[in-house]
């Protein structure tokens, strides 16, 4: 009798952890989706990154890269401190060259990301980069889905920011649909 509950509760806690592993690659997915403007996704646990990806097409000076960057964290920090967050947000912003697109790469404490934020940085890199900003929209993909996954967004966010994943996540388009995986892009 011992040993069917402890093979109970080892299926639980398989089950929980599996079940655990799933929410964090919807969460990837769902922010994929939410958020077209994001080219790829990347977390990685050991520093508790958030990485999120955007291509810009076209020439772009490094004074107008600089422009976004510093625009892009005053914006944060004031965004924190009207919400009330009197802490410094950890976060980079960098920049590389690939073909005719640059790969403006945001990096963020998941711990410490609020959905307004990630709604901030789309927002910015619309006004900043306009038509050179590559939105990659799946006609597709209905709008009732789509407010579904804004939804969940949310929620699977909270979850993350309490308890961060403690596995390597990426997440992409490719043609059409959203891939999410376990380990790097």
């Amino acid at each position: 009798m011992a040993f069917e509950k402890l093979k109970a509760a080892f299926r639980d806690a398989v089950g929980k952890k599996r079940s655990a592993k799933q929410e964090y690659v919807q969460f990837l997915g769902a922010m994929l989706v939410k958020y077209p403007e994001i080219h790829t996704v990347a977390y990685d646990p050991r520093t508790c990154t958030m990485t999120m990806s955007f291509a810009v097409t076209g020439e772009i000076t490094k004074q107008k890269l600089q422009y976004f960057a510093n625009l892009l964290i005053e914006s944060i920090k004031t965004h924190r401190h009207l919400e009330g967050h009197r802490d410094q947000p950890r976060m980079e912003v960098r920049a590389e060259a690939a073909k005719d697109t640059m790969i403006l790469s945001i990096d963020r404490d998941i711990r410490d990301l609020y959905v307004a934020e990630i709604d901030l940085m789309a927002d910015l890199m619309q006004d900043c980069f306009g038509d050179q900003l590559l939105v990659q929209e799946d006609a597709a993909m209905t709008d009732e889905f789509i407010a579904g996954q804004e939804a969940l967004f949310g929620n699977l966010l909270d979850t993350a920011r309490k308890t961060p994943p403690s596995q390597r996540l990426s997440g992409y388009r490719d043609a059409g649909r959203v891939i999410v995986y376990n380990g790097r892009l």
